[in-house]
């Protein structure tokens, strides 16, 4: 009876640390996905005169470039995202969503590079400044965790 009690008490403490765990190690996790949400953006096609007029296709995130000019903005996002062909109707544009809701902004893209291999593409658009990410040059240490999504957030 002592060795079943002991072994409840043993499972017990076991549980309350693996629960607390990975708790404590998220615990920033909100104040990351709040920096970073707003240079999430919608990447898919837009047809005024379509139904439904905007099909996502996926996501990207705005990126700062050193030598970017301040009217335009590059976009990274994977290389499937981007239609290989797209519909050359005149009506059908290639677009990137900035916002959230029923009405983002929607603004015209451009495949400035595409990387196939290591599903990779940047484009460049238009139009009122979007918050960026940055990366860090710092040395990523063995058993530190990192929040890593290929989507954060739908534009709407």
């Amino acid at each position: 009876m002592k060795t079943t009690h002991r072994f409840q008490s043993l499972f017990t403490l076991l549980l309350m640390m693996a629960i607390s765990i990975p708790i404590t190690a998220t615990a920033a996790l909100p104040d990351t996905i709040s920096k970073v949400k707003p240079a999430i953006v919608g990447i898919g096609i837009y047809n005024k005169l379509a139904t439904p007029r905007a099909q996502l296709l996926g996501t990207g995130f705005a990126v700062r470039i050193s030598s970017q000019s301040t009217k335009s903005q590059i976009i990274a996002t994977n290389a499937h995202v981007v239609p290989s062909r797209l519909l050359n109707d005149g009506k059908t544009q290639f677009v990137v969503f900035v916002g959230q809701g029923k009405s983002p902004d929607v603004r015209n893209a451009r495949v400035i590079a595409r990387d196939e291999k290591h599903d990779l593409a940047l484009l460049k658009i238009t139009g009122k400044a979007i918050p960026t990410l940055s990366m860090a040059n710092s040395q990523v240490r063995e058993g530190e965790e990192y929040p890593f999504t290929a989507s954060l957030s739908a534009p709407f």
